[in-house]
């Protein structure tokens, strides 16, 4: 789903360009967010209460929401920083949205954005990968992890996405890794495989250019004056 066209064209108009138009066709409304994951606690509580759902989409409805906490083996919390977690670039997408008293405004409505830490989640998010899997930074953890025994808990877990949405599992990664080692195999073997094709193409058309500039000059050498 998370690849389709129908599933990433579904999306605020900020992300609009000159080659690709977005649109909120089907999830413009909270009616409509609520009726394709009502049955999901978590996020029926982010939305109760709001009439437009904004900012709208299928992919915004679909934003991942759970939220994760590491202890120790003392039972002391491990600091998870989750701030600036998105790409520095897409700020400018965001020029027109706020953070309000509790609440992110978009465009000067308020939205069902709880706040700067979901929306840099959100942010995150909106990156919809070339592939069916799906892998994000969620966090970063200051000075990394030492070796150790550690609890990992779930105070917000949707179970949407196991018995509803078809996944087999979620999975949570603690690796030393950059924003640009993010993303797939499968995204990544995608693209390469583009560039090939491009690459070929590109260069029969050079052939076949050098090939019709040759065949006008091998004609006028078979000329011999009488």
């Amino acid at each position: 789903m998370a690849n389709s066209r129908h599933f990433i064209e579904s999306r605020p108009q900020i992300f609009n360009g000159i080659m690709q138009q977005y649109s909120c066709s089907g999830v413009s409304e909270v009616a409509h967010a609520a009726s394709r994951r009502g049955s999901d606690p978590p996020f029926q509580q982010l939305i109760d209460g709001f009439q437009n759902f904004e900012p709208c989409g299928l992919v915004s409805m679909s934003v991942f929401i759970d939220q994760f906490r590491l202890t120790d083996a003392q039972g002391v919390t491990v600091v998870i920083d989750e701030s600036d977690i998105a790409w520095s670039t897409d700020a400018e997408l965001y020029e027109d949205w706020s953070v309000s008293t509790d609440r992110i405004e978009v465009a000067g409505i308020l939205s069902w954005i709880p706040d700067s830490t979901f929306f840099e989640h959100l942010k995150v998010w909106y990156r919809t990968p070339a592939s069916p899997y799906v892998r994000h930074l969620w966090g970063r953890i200051p000075g990394g992890l030492a070796a150790g025994r550690y609890n990992l808990t779930f105070p917000v877990n949707s179970a949407i996405w196991t018995e509803e949405w078809g996944l087999e599992s979620k999975r949570v990664t603690f690796s030393q890794i950059s924003l640009s080692q993010l993303g797939s195999t499968g995204a990544s073997f995608t693209l390469a495989a583009l560039c090939c094709v491009v690459a070929f193409v590109d260069f029969l058309v050079a052939l076949v250019l050098l090939i019709a500039g040759k065949a006008p000059n091998r004609r006028k050498s078979a000329v011999r004056p009488e």
